[in-house]
C-alpha cells in the first residue's frame, strides 16, 4: 500500500478526564474494559441526552442542535459538528515505521498530493 490513512480518537484520547471517568465507570458495571464503540454509544446518548433537556424532541429538532455541538468533550474524544455532519475534530492518521503519525484534523491538507474534502472524496491536486 503506497498511502493509507485512517482516523481515531482513541489513539490520542485516552487521558481526557472524561475517557478515564468513563473507563472506570464501565469497568465497575460490567468487568471489563470498553471499548471504541461503547465510548462512541455513551457519547451518542449523552448528546441525545442533552438536545432532549434542551426540549428537542423531532429528528429536525435533534438533527438541528446537533449543528451547533463544537467542542463537546466525550468519552471518545473532542466532537464538533461540521457543514456535512461529520466530526472536525476527529484526527486523521497514517503509519510511519509502524506506528500511527498524525497528519490532518478538519479541513487542511494532508500533503501536498492529496486533500481531503468531507464529502467522502478525494481529489488530486
Amino acid at each position: 500500500i503506497g498511502k493509507c490513512y485512517f482516523t481515531s480518537a482513541q489513539i490520542e484520547d485516552q487521558t481526557s478526564e472524561v475517557a478515564r471517568r468513563f473507563a472506570h465507570d464501565f469497568d465497575m458495571a460490567y468487568g471489563r474494559r470498553p471499548g471504541h464503540l461503547e465510548a462512541l454509544g455513551y457519547d451518542a446518548a449523552t448528546l441525545l441526552t442533552e438536545a432532549f433537556k434542551a426540549d428537542y424532541y423531532s429528528r429536525p429538532q435533534i438533527t438541528q442542535y446537533l449543528k451547533t455541538v463544537k467542542g463537546f468533550k466525550g468519552a471518545s474524544g473532542v466532537v464538533s459538528f461540521g457543514e456535512y455532519r461529520e466530526n472536525i475534530e476527529m484526527p486523521i492518521f497514517t503509519i510511519e515505521f509502524g506506528e500511527p503519525k498524525r497528519v490532518l484534523r478538519g479541513d487542511r491538507a494532508i500533503d501536498d498530493e492529496y486533500r481531503i474534502k468531507w464529502t467522502g472524496e478525494t481529489d488530486e491536486r
